[in-house]
Formats: C-alpha cells, sequence, structure tokens
C-alpha cells in the first residue's frame, strides 16, 4: 500500500533574516504611526501665550503688517489655509501636521530610492525610514510654539529641496526642477535666510555634479519665479515693495535687541548638547561600535545572530526598546524645571551616525553621496537666523537627517557588510522622536504643560484643550469679544509685551506688528517704531491690554505722552496671568471719546 510522502521545508538562513528585517522595519513603521496619531491627538491642546500666539496673529491677519512691515512673509502664505480650515488652530495644526509629514516621506522615499539605484532594496525599508521621517517632524513643534508659522514653512521647503535633488540625481529633470524652485521659494517665505543659505547650497550641488541640463534648469529657474509671484500675488505687493516690507521688519528686531550678534545668527555660540551627552550615549553605545570596530566588534555581532542583516535587525530591534526606556527618565535628566527643549540634541545622534556611514562608502557612491551631504546640511539653513543655539533649532529639521540616515544605509560599503540598515536608521529616528515628544508631555512648565490641558475653551472659531486657569480666562475674553463687538476689523494691542494670547483670543486685528514685544531691552523702541508707522484713527480706536507695574510693559510707546490710560480707556475686564515665574494683572481697556483728539488724528471726512 503506498504512502503519502510528507516534505519538510527547512528554513534558509536568507529566508529567516529577510523575516527579521521586515519584522524590525514594521515595528519601526508602527511606532513611527504611534508617534504620529499621539502628534494628531495632541493638537488641540495648548496654547504658547508668546511666539505661538504672536505667530497665529500672522497668520489670522497679514494685512496688517503691511504698515509697519515684517522679516517674513510666511502669514500671507498660510492665510489662505488657515481660513480654508474655519480659523480653528487645532485643525490648522492637524492639517500642518499631515502635510509636512507627507512631505517628508515622500522626501525620504525618493532618497532611499535615489542611494539605491541599481540594488535590490525590500519595500519594508523603504517604508521604515519613510515612516520615520514623517514622524521626526512632529520635532518642529517644540521650542515653545507648536503652530505652524516660519520655521514650519522653511522645513517644508527644504522637504521639497530634498527630495528635488534626489530626483536630479536620478535624471528627474521636470520633477526635480519643479521641486527645488517650489521648495526655495517656500523655504524662502518661511524665512529669508533659509531660503537664501538653500539656495547656494544647492547650487553648489548643481556645480558639483554638473547638472547643466537645460530641461533641469528651465524647470527650476521658472517655478521658482512662478512661486516667487504666487507669493507676492498673495501679499498683494511687489517685488520693491516686499523688500520695503523686509527692511522695515528688520529694523524693528535690529531695535528689539533679540538677535545679538552676527556670529550668533549664523550658529557661532557654545552649543547644548546636554541631551546629547545624557540622552544619545546610549543609543550611540548600541549602535556605533559595530559600525567603528568592524572587526573587533562588527564581526563578532555578525556572528552571534548569524549574518550582518540579522544583527541589524537585532540592533533595530535593541534602539527602539532603549528608546522608550530613555523616553521615561529623559524629563528627570533634561527636563527639569520645564527645560523641556534641552532634550531636542539627542537628535544630533542622527548626523553623527551619518557621519560614521559616510566615511563607509565606495568611490562609486560619490555622487549619490554628495546628494546626501547636502540633504545632511540642510538644517543648518533651517537654523540660520535663529536666536536660539544651533544645536537645539537643528534638531527641529531632524526629518532630513533620518531621510539621509537611511538612504546612506543602503549605500554600498567599502569593506563588506554594514551593520547600518534602513531599519536601524529608521529606529533611531523613532527613538529620538519619541524622547523628545515625552519629555515635552511629561515635563513642561506649568502655563504650557500639555499634560494639564484638559479643559475645553473657544479660541478664534475653534475649541482648544488649555489648563483650567487658562481656559477660564479664554473663555472671558471670548465673551467680551462678543460683548464689546470686537470682529476682525477692531484693533486690539497688546501692550504687556507678553499676551499675544490673550490679543489672539479676544480677537481682532494687531497694529503695526503681530506682537510687540516686551522682553527684550528695546522693546519700547521696537513698539514705537511699529506704531508711529500706522493710521492715526487705528491708533485711537485699538482696544488694549495693559498691567501696570509689569517689567515687559510696552505702553510708553503706544501712550506717545499724550494718554493717560486710566482716563482716556475704561477698564472692561481683569484677569490674573503668571508668565515667567511672576503674576501680574492685566486689563481690558476701551478706547474713550477723547483718545483720538488727544493723539491729534485728523478729524474724520
Amino acid at each position: 500500500m503506498g504512502g503519502r510522502t510528507t516534505r519538510t521545508r527547512v528554513g534558509r538562513p536568507g529566508d529567516r533574516t529577510e523575516r527579521l528585517a521586515a519584522l524590525a522595519a514594521g515595528l519601526s513603521v508602527v511606532v513611527a504611526g504611534a508617534l504620529l496619531a499621539a502628534g494628531l491627538a495632541l493638537s488641540p491642546r495648548g496654547l504658547d501665550l508668546l511666539d505661538g500666539a504672536y505667530q497665529l496673529r500672522l497668520v489670522a491677519s497679514p494685512g496688517a503688517s503691511r504698515d509697519a512691515g515684517e522679516a517674513y512673509l510666511f502669514g500671507f502664505l498660510l492665510h489662505p489655509l488657515y481660513e480654508l480650515v474655519g480659523e480653528g488652530v487645532a485643525v490648522l495644526r492637524t492639517v500642518a501636521v499631515l502635510l509636512l509629514a507627507g512631505a517628508a516621506a515622500l522626501a525620504a522615499r525618493d532618497l532611499v530610492r535615489m542611494a539605491a539605484r541599481g540594488s535590490r532594496l525590500a519595500a519594508s525599508s523603504t517604508w521604515a525610514v519613510a515612516a520615520a521621517a514623517a514622524a521626526s517632524t512632529l520635532l518642529v513643534r517644540t521650542l515653545w510654539t507648536r503652530d505652524p508659522g516660519y520655521r514650519w514653512v522653511a522645513l517644508l521647503g527644504l522637504v521639497f529641496v530634498a527630495s528635488g535633488l534626489a530626483r536630479a540625481e536620478d535624471g528627474r529633470d521636470r520633477s526635480a526642477g519643479v521641486l527645488l524652485g517650489l521648495g526655495l521659494v517656500v523655504a524662502g517665505t518661511g524665512r529669508p535666510t533659509t531660503g537664501a543659505a538653500a539656495g547656494l547650497l544647492v547650487l553648489v550641488v548643481v556645480a558639483l555634479r554638473r547638472w547643466w541640463r537645460p530641461r533641469f534648469l528651465g524647470w527650476t529657474g521658472a517655478v521658482v519665479v512662478g512661486a516667487a509671484a504666487g507669493v507676492l500675488a498673495l501679499a498683494g505687493m511687489t517685488p520693491r515693495q516686499a523688500v520695503q516690507y523686509h527692511v522695515s521688519g528688520l529694523r524693528m528686531v535690529e531695535l528689539l535687541g533679540d538677535h545679538g550678534s552676527v556670529l550668533q545668527l549664523a550658529g557661532f555660540t557654545v552649543p547644548d548638547v546636554s541631551g546629547l551627552l545624557l540622552l544619545g550615549t546610549p543609543l550611540l553605545l548600541v549602535v556605533l561600535p559595530p559600525l567603528v570596530l568592524r572587526r573587533a566588534v562588527g564581526s563578532a555581532v555578525t556572528g552571534a545572530a548569524g549574518s550582518s542583516g540579522a544583527a541589524g535587525a537585532v540592533s533595530a530591534l535593541v534602539v527602539l526598546v532603549l528608546g522608550g526606556v530613555l523616553a521615561a527618565f529623559a524629563s528627570h535628566l533634561v527636563g527639569a524645571g520645564g527645560q523641556v527643549h534641552r532634550a531636542l540634541s539627542v537628535a544630533l545622534v542622527l548626523p553623527l551616525l551619518a557621519t560614521v556611514a559616510l566615511l563607509a562608502q565606495r568611490g562609486r557612491a560619490s555622487g549619490r553621496a554628495v546628494v546626501l551631504v547636502a540633504v545632511l546640511l540642510l538644517p543648518y539653513p533651517y537654523a540660520l537666523g535663529s536666536n536660539v543655539a544651533f544645536s537645539l533649532v537643528t534638531a527641529q529639521a531632524a526629518c532630513l537627517w533620518v531621510a539621509a540616515l537611511g538612504a546612506l544605509a543602503v549605500l554600498p560599503a567599502r569593506t563588506g557588510p554594514t551593520l547600518l540598515s534602513p531599519a536601524v536608521a529608521a529606529a533611531v529616528g523613532c527613538a529620538v522622536t519619541g524622547i523628545v515628544l515625552w519629555t515635552a508631555w511629561s515635563a513642561g512648565p506649568p502655563e504650557s504643560a500639555l499634560a494639564g490641558a484638559t479643559v475645553p475653551a473657544p479660541v478664534a472659531s475653534g475649541t482648544l484643550l488649555l489648563p483650567a486657569d487658562e481656559a477660564a480666562v479664554a473663555t472671558r475674553l471670548h465673551g467680551l469679544a462678543d460683548e464689546e463687538g470686537i470682529s476682525a476689523d477692531t484693533p486690539v494691542v497688546d501692550l504687556t509685551g507678553v499676551g499675544a494670547g490673550y490679543a489672539f483670543e479676544l480677537g481682532g486685528h494687531p497694529l503695526g506688528r503681530a506682537h510687540l514685544y516686551g522682553t527684550w531691552a528695546g522693546g519700547v523702541e521696537s513698539a514705537r517704531y511699529a506704531l508711529d508707522r500706522v493710521p492715526c484713527r487705528e491708533h485711537a480706536a485699538a482696544y488694549l491690554l495693559y498691567a501696570p507695574d509689569n517689567p515687559s510693559d510696552v505702553s510708553a510707546a503706544f501712550t506717545r505722552g499724550r494718554l493717560d490710560l486710566h482716563r482716556d480707556y475704561t477698564a472692561v475686564d481683569r484677569f490674573p496671568s503668571r508668565q515667567f515665574g511672576r503674576t501680574v494683572e492685566i486689563s481690558v481697556l476701551r478706547p474713550g471719546p477723547t483718545v483720538a483728539s488727544r493723539l491729534g488724528c485728523p478729524a474724520s471726512p
């Protein structure tokens, strides 16, 4: 009687390695997705009362800055989006997260495919790097403001540039020219110094790679001109008016004195690397030794795992677990006293790893390596002109480092297999993002802590979740705006120097500048420069936020020695505010009938 033959399949080591690599990559995708989901869930929480609200006021009323000028044009670019989402801050944040994350994912895909050209690459590797790059865009929502503003716009432009460089290297001239031209204009709209520096970097790459192809150059130039014309059309300005707008805005910044020396603006200051030292070192100890000490450590790890691919997958899994452990302790190590921003420098592990990976590349990959070096350098143009330590600001653009590191991981190595895989690059990106986001959640200062922002309050045309005391103030101001008939046509000026958020909650539009900063030595002079350029009747019609005996007060710039804020105005509400470790009582002042005459305004026609 014939028996049935049973065949037993013995798994090959290569199959086991591929499955393990796919598992590591898949887990990175899941972690990145969870981080993005958390970022989206946090969109309704919190409102920064200073820098964040200043940028929101500029987005809500960009035209109000025309009289005095500004250092940025991003408000005109974001204003249509703000209106499209119904002037809801939470929705605006959500859309901004999705747009930037999607752009970063596409740029990472382009870079990885460029680097892997001519070799076999698992789809899971591309997905892992793209997902990690997308999740790491959430770092742009740190450094005190979580709302899309000049940094968000500048980073979006640089992400387009990175994608354009990858496509140019692959010979896709039309799409490369479109992305590069659009990216440079968008980056410059976010911050002019960013656009200019990125443009110089692109020119260097074009020269080194000899991309003198007429089709590529034609598309790039045409899109630069067209995109710039589009931005000017949104702003309602001619090129000359745009230059005057920026010059006047820079004069305000100069008088304020908040940007220090040229050396500081170029990043030549003492870096803050506490996050790198305390949180990044454990990550480097896992990933670096097998890369640097290939014979002593790399061979031993590879032998224990069975192959370099398996060793890389295990390394990625270890990094993800270690990232979770470090996140749990990060707030105690670097977040004490609300210094959440110090955790950002942990992202410097990404360019450090990329530098090591670059040293392992063959000469035949040099063309692609030039592109990846340029992408690794793009966070510097992003930070150029900032008054914050570059070790922190560049970390906000870590999505570019994640994408470049993932692409470097698939370039051919000089001396055999490398333990730096796309899964490892993605895992490090996810670990860095998770550490910073958890620190921001668990260790923020009381006035901006996300964990305590649980009470719904009306803000603009939407709802935000705020700490209980701030929610109560926002609700009062929203009701007061209805009672007083404050609309988008009503001037509202914060004279406290620190209350841009309250002015945004009250409504109306700013005068001169979206916020008159009083926290710097030149606050009054800068505010006077801005207010001297607005129509007298607008000046006289403004509702005011005023806190006497406040060290950040800029009321002297508004009164011009002619107004008495106690006699010429009526206080329609008062509320306490705690910022920078002190509590002040802020009054909302309604202008009286004598203000226009005291200011010497011409009679109404």
